[in-house]
């Protein structure tokens, strides 16, 4: 193919012309390409049919057809795709949210902790939705070239809140300005796979020879492993690094690149390993959680270890097809509002209402699945797999926790359970799921290849 500087004027014109209908810029480099390679082809086949060559280029264009109607047609290749079945599947659990806590606040109204649940709620959920809306209709590759810079921010952020930030329940993760507090932990997860998405595929590691790949894999437990664990350790925050762990491993063994998913394997289970040394006093307890006891199916121990468990399980129970009815209290539950607010609604609202949320909490995860592997570009792949790792580990263990079947942690259900600064932090990452699928017909194959 000949350089676009020795292509006959009439060529580059037509290509320009063509590009100039195709609004995603980022695909021109490509349309270029491919209709340069087209065009040489055609031209060189004409000229060794003894066709001079000016001739041969004006029949070359005008088979390829008009300028204008293909440049059309590729802009519409190319246009921007919204998936509103995902955005509507969030805006349904947002407002199942704002629903519970109105529960919640009906329920306890004579006590003045409740009376500004829904406000506050609904507060930080319109944050939340115009900061997603904003997101999701911003270019999601600008953020790829500032990964390193957010890693080290996140590192520097968690460390200044781990010695200023202001402790509740003797763990030092909350940042406040005024009247409004940021939980740095809680964002922390979401940052270090974002930073971590964009580092794996910078394309700058290379298979090089052992030396510089065993070199490699030490950076990648040093970078994704290590540093974290020691700022969680630092925070004593065990459910986040649990958490950001899940995410990790889905993100190096699902996102990782051809010739390196054995040292993304590796490095995996390293951090696995060492999560597993950090939380073997937790262990102890989730085995002490008696979990095939036989008091799992019983009643007659409301004290206890099994208090809460018995709670959960009685409060099922009685929920009946629908529910004791909207506002019930429920005196039990501990946490209504955050933790227990899955078992709440159930309690209020029946089964029927409880097996609906666990229905659209599989939808959500099986469209972001779909919608991850639907993207060809590998840094939007393990952009999706790690922001949503966190949402989707955190629906499934908030259902099964609140049922019973696994130990009370301080994990609510995303878009629905009390609390700022999750609320805002989990729509914001379905703002960058969102802008991912919308941009996927707008990213140059060039560029992807560049990432391989």
């Amino acid at each position: 193919m000949n350089s676009k500087n020795s292509q006959p004027e009439a060529v580059r014109n037509y290509i320009t012309k063509v590009c100039e209908h195709v609004g995603a810029k980022d695909v021109h480099p490509d349309i270029e390409l491919e209709m340069s390679s087209h065009l040489d082809e055609r031209i060189a086949d004409m000229r060794s049919q003894g066709v001079q060559e000016e001739e041969a280029v004006s029949q070359a264009i005008a088979l390829m057809g008009d300028a204008s109607q293909i440049g059309r047609q590729l802009h519409a290749a190319h246009k921007p795709v919204m998936e509103w079945s995902l955005a509507a599947i969030v805006a349904i659990l947002a407002g199942i949210g704002l629903i519970g806590m109105y529960a919640v606040q009906l329920a306890y109204s004579g006590e003045e902790i409740y009376e500004v649940l829904l406000f506050n709620k609904s507060f930080y959920t319109v944050i939340g939705i115009l900061l997603l809306s904003i997101i999701c209709f911003t270019n999601y590759q600008k953020l790829r070239r500032y990964s390193w810079h957010l890693y080290c921010a996140t590192v520097m952020i968690m460390l200044l809140v781990s010695q200023y930030g202001i402790s509740v329940n003797g763990s030092k993760r909350w940042f406040a300005f005024s009247s409004f507090s940021i939980d740095v932990y809680a964002f922390s997860p979401y940052l270090f796979l974002i930073a971590i998405a964009g580092l794996l595929t910078s394309g700058d590691a290379k298979s090089q020879g052992l030396l510089k790949n065993l070199i490699y894999l030490c950076k990648m437990v040093l970078l994704y492993a290590l540093v974290p664990m020691l700022l969680y350790v630092r925070g004593s925050d065990f459910h986040d690094f649990a958490i950001y762990n899940v995410g990790l491993i889905l993100l190096l063994v699902f996102a990782a690149r051809a010739y390196k998913v054995a040292l993304a394997c590796i490095a995996a289970i390293a951090a696995a390993g060492i999560s597993i040394v950090l939380i073997s006093h937790q262990l102890r307890s989730f085995i002490s959680y008696r979990y095939f006891s036989d008091s799992f199916y019983t009643m007659d121990d409301p004290g206890g270890t099994d208090y809460l468990r018995v709670s959960i399980l009685e409060a099922i129970r009685s929920a009946g097809m629908w529910g004791q009815g909207f506002g019930t209290p429920n005196h039990t539950l501990p946490y209504l509002q955050s933790d227990s607010i899955f078992t709440y609604l159930i309690y209020s609202l029946g089964w029927v209402f409880g097996l609906g949320m666990v229905a659209l909490a599989i939808l959500l995860i099986s469209k972001v699945t779909s919608v991850a592997s639907k993207l060809k570009d590998p840094y939007a792949k393990a952009l999706t797999i790690g922001l949503f790792s966190v949402i989707g580990f955190q629906f499934v263990w908030s259902i099964f926790m609140s049922v019973g079947l696994l130990p009370m942690l301080s994990i609510g259900m995303p878009f629905i359970s009390y609390g700022g600064t999750n609320g805002i932090i989990e729509l914001m990452a379905m703002g960058m799921i969102l802008s991912v699928y919308r941009r996927r017909n707008m990213v140059s194959r060039l560029h992807q290849k560049a990432q391989l």
